[in-house]
């Protein structure tokens, strides 16, 4: 019976070792999600690219690692023509430039209290002539 019950303490004492260490840091926690709005307003055709936006990131020196547009959901917006849509563009970036994309205009998703849905990417189209 003690034998049952040094194995058991050992048993435990090893458990509890485990959940004490660290654990390694990986690459998912070094990310954080940007955003800013695209511009869009009701009845208009004017979001910005998603590219016009990342080139701000890129030129402060901010290297986006993924990119997608989306919605910005539990807030309602105004039926009116030139209201805003809540549309924005979104960038995964490493955790050590929030700050400085911040300072361009960019929120971090985890500042808000409205949630965030993926849409699919639209933009301004420039008009074409056709003779």
């Amino acid at each position: 019976m003690s034998r049952i019950a040094v194995i058991f303490f050992i048993l435990i004492s090893l458990a509890a070792c485990a959940c004490i260490t660290d654990a390694p840091v990986t690459k998912e926690q070094k990310k954080a999600t940007v955003f800013i709005s695209n511009g869009k307003t009701q009845c208009q055709d004017n979001a910005l690219p998603i590219n016009t936006t990342k080139r701000d990131l890129l030129a402060a020196g901010i290297d986006v690692m993924s990119q997608s547009c989306g919605v910005l959901t539990g807030r309602m917006y105004a039926s009116v023509c030139g209201g805003q849509t809540g549309q924005v563009h979104l960038f995964v970036i490493d955790i050590a430039n929030v700050e400085k994309a911040k300072a361009l205009g960019f929120s971090q998703v985890d500042d808000t209290a409205l949630g965030i849905r993926e849409i699919e990417c639209v933009s301004a189209q420039p008009n074409k002539t056709t003779i």
